[in-house]
C-alpha cells in the first residue's frame, strides 16, 4: 500500500474506536496492508503470493499459534511445516513471526523477515510521497511490483520488530518520515518494554505535531506508566480517555 494510503487508514481506525493494548500490533500490520476487502485478515481464495490467505488457512494457523504459545510443541512443528509451505507472503510472515524464538532454530526465518524488514525502512518516503526511483528501480531488476513488495516489507516490518535483534533497525524506522513505520517502532519498542527508548519517541513526537495525538496512542504498547505520561502530552480529553480505555484492556 502506499504510504499516504497506509497513513490515512491508521489515522481513521485510530480515530473511530479505541484498541486494546494486545491489539496495537494487529492494527498496525491491517493498516499497511489493508484493501478493497475493509481490512479482512484473509480472503476466499487467495488469487497470487501477494495477497491475503485463504480464510481456512487463516483460521488453522491462529488456532495452531495460539497453541503453541500455550506450550503444544506439536503446533510448533506443525507450524513449521506449514511456515515452508504457505502460499502467500503475509500469512508467511505472520508464521514467521510467531516461530520467532520458538523454534529450535530460527536463523533461516529470521533472516527473511529481517531482509524485507530492512528495505521497508531503508525505501521509506514520507507521506504522501511517491517511491523513490531507487525504489522503483530496485523493484524494476527483481520484476516485482512496488506496491505489491512494499506492502509484504511492511509487514516483514511489523513482524522482525518486536524481536530485540530488531532493536537498531526500529529505532532507525523511528526516526523515519513515514508515519506508518513510525507507528510500528513505538509499538515494536513497547511490546520489547523498552523504556530506554521513551526518551527518543518524545522527541519525535514533539517533532511530528500534526501526528503526535495518533503516534501517542502507540505508547499503550509499553504498559508503562511513564510511557503513559509521555502520551498524556499529546492527547486532549477524549484521546486521553480512548487511550485509558485502551490501557485497561476495554472493548
Amino acid at each position: 500500500m502506499h504510504a499516504l494510503l497506509a497513513a490515512a487508514v491508521l489515522a481513521g481506525s485510530l480515530a473511530t474506536a479505541p484498541l486494546r493494548a494486545e491489539d496495537l500490533h494487529e492494527q498496525v500490520t491491517e493498516t499497511v496492508t489493508i484493501s478493497l476487502d475493509c481490512g479482512a485478515p484473509c480472503t476466499d481464495e487467495p488469487g497470487t503470493r501477494w495477497e491475503r490467505p485463504s480464510c481456512s488457512d487463516y483460521d488453522l494457523d491462529t488456532s495452531l499459534i495460539e497453541a503453541m504459545k500455550a506450550g503444544d510443541r506439536s503446533a510448533r512443528d506443525l507450524l513449521l511445516r506449514r511456515y515452508a509451505e504457505t502460499e502467500t507472503w503475509f500469512e508467511r510472515h505472520r508464521l514467521g513471526g510467531a516461530l520467532l524464538r520458538r523454534a529450535p532454530d530460527d536463523r533461516a526465518i529470521w533472516n527473511e523477515l529481517f531482509e524485507h524488514a530492512s528495505n521497508a525502512v531503508r525505501f521509506a518516503t514520507g507521506d504522501g510521497t511517491d517511491p523513490s526511483p531507487e525504489f522503483v528501480q530496485w523493484c524494476a531488476e527483481r520484476q516485482l511490483d512496488p506496491v505489491d513488495y512494499q506492502s509484504m516489507a511492511y509487514n516483514a516490518f511489523f513482524e522482525a520488530g518486536r524481536d530485540p535483534r530488531a532493536r537498531p533497525l526500529v529505532l532507525e524506522a523511528l526516526r523515519s518520515k513515514d508515519t506508518s513505520l513510525v507507528y510500528g517502532a513505538i509499538v515494536a519498542l513497547g511490546e520489547q518494554r523498552d523504556l530506554s527508548s521513551l526518551a527518543s519517541i518524545d522527541q519525535v513526537l514533539r517533532q511530528r505535531s500534526d501526528r503526535a495525538a495518533m503516534l501517542a496512542q502507540a505508547l499503550v504498547a509499553f504498559e508503562s506508566e511513564q510511557a503513559d505520561a509521555i502520551a498524556m502530552k499529546y492527547l486532549d480529553w477524549e484521546e486521553s480517555a480512548d487511550y485509558m480505555a485502551m490501557r485497561n484492556g476495554k472493548p
